[in-house]
């Protein structure tokens, strides 16, 4: 069995989307937070980078873009340099770099989950699940014996009696029919007359 993992690509364009989202917060009012987005493409440029020398990455079937984005680890430092000598704008001082990395250590807020609350929930969901197949199970258990009762009775009765009654589950006349044998002998009751799709009886 071959075991996968999320693509990087995929990834990498959500790191980018939480970059923006984060960075345009900061920004101040209406105007400059939609200049800060509009221009977002042309200042931030992305690289997914291969670190395990073991993977595999065909480029002759990828597109110009991706081809540009995907880079072996050691081919960071030179592409870093690439990029930069060809960029046009003003490159970034210690200082603000530094600042910018602070930005980011200060917006960043960990997710701190409790496993233990958790497992606890997921145990509940399973025992309630299970309680209501139970249910179910012992619903369809009593259902069928009711048939089985039923088909007892009908088979054991005389040949029935119309009558003007009708039905309370499915509509059709009621009609009366006889024990003929087994310990109610002689015993009278309503049974449906659309048995065996209706199982309705009524005792006299």
């Amino acid at each position: 069995m071959k075991e996968g993992i999320y693509s990087p690509v995929t990834q990498n364009q959500r790191h980018l989307n939480v970059l923006k989202e984060c960075r345009k917060e900061a920004k101040g009012n209406f105007i400059l937070k939609a200049a800060f987005e509009h221009y977002f493409e042309d200042n931030y440029k992305s690289l997914i980078v291969l670190a395990n020398p073991k993977t595999y990455f065909n480029y002759k079937f990828a597109p110009k873009e991706l081809r540009d984005k995907v880079i072996r680890a050691d081919q960071l430092v030179e592409t870093i340099k690439k990029v930069n000598e060809q960029s046009k704008d003003k490159s970034y001082s210690e200082k603000e770099m530094r600042d910018i990395a602070q930005f980011y250590l200060d917006a960043n807020r960990p997710d701190r989950s409790d496993y233990a609350d958790k497992y606890e929930k997921m145990v509940q969901k399973i025992e309630v699940q299970m309680d209501t197949s139970n249910k179910s199970e012992k619903s369809i258990d009593k259902d069928n014996n009711k048939s089985e009762l039923f088909d007892k009775k009908v088979s054991n009765a005389d040949k029935s009696t119309s009558t003007d009654k009708l039905c309370p589950k499915c509509g059709a006349n009621l009609v009366i029919r006889k024990v003929k044998k087994g310990d109610n002998v002689g015993k009278s009751f309503y049974g449906c007359s659309n048995f065996p799709k209706c199982r309705y009886t009524e005792n006299i």
